[in-house]
């Protein structure tokens, strides 16, 4: 899904975020740009970006955790995506 996409669905009301994942969701769009990159394309997140956005959050160490969990999750999702593109 690109931005545009993603966007486009956003307008038309048609992604829908529980509000258990809206965190999440808005630092992974925040940061979604942010890849590490090898020759078969993106591999991981930068995870220095993601600890600064966290830092800057006044998180609890157990909120921080699962903000980090959530994100990991988004990021195996995008990475998923990402590679069925390329077959």
């Amino acid at each position: 899904m690109s931005i545009k996409d993603w966007e486009e669905e956003e307008e038309k009301n048609l992604l829908i975020v529980w509000p258990d994942n809206e965190t999440a969701v808005k630092l992974f769009r925040k940061i979604c740009s942010q890849w590490n990159v090898g020759v078969n394309g993106p591999t991981s997140l930068n995870y220095l970006v993601l600890y600064h956005h966290l830092d800057r959050m006044n998180l609890s160490d157990e909120e921080h955790d699962s903000l980090h969990n959530d994100i990991q999750v988004l990021e195996a999702a995008a990475l998923k995506e990402i590679r069925a593109g390329q077959e």
